[in-house]
């Protein structure tokens, strides 16, 4: 008898958790109300208007 062991079935890694979730909205004609300050901010307002 033989003490060879079966290889494990290894399975491709899954994609691990996000840290923040993409999130896309129309809106277009909308009021939004951004927060904060800074270029972060800045840069999101430019879109927001775009």
């Amino acid at each position: 008898m033989s003490n060879a062991r079966k290889p494990i079935e290894s399975k491709p890694a899954r994609m691990g958790a996000l840290a923040r979730l993409p999130v896309f909205l129309a809106l277009e004609g909308k009021r939004v109300v951004l927060v904060g300050f800074g270029p972060a901010a800045e840069w999101k307002r430019e879109l927001l208007e775009a």
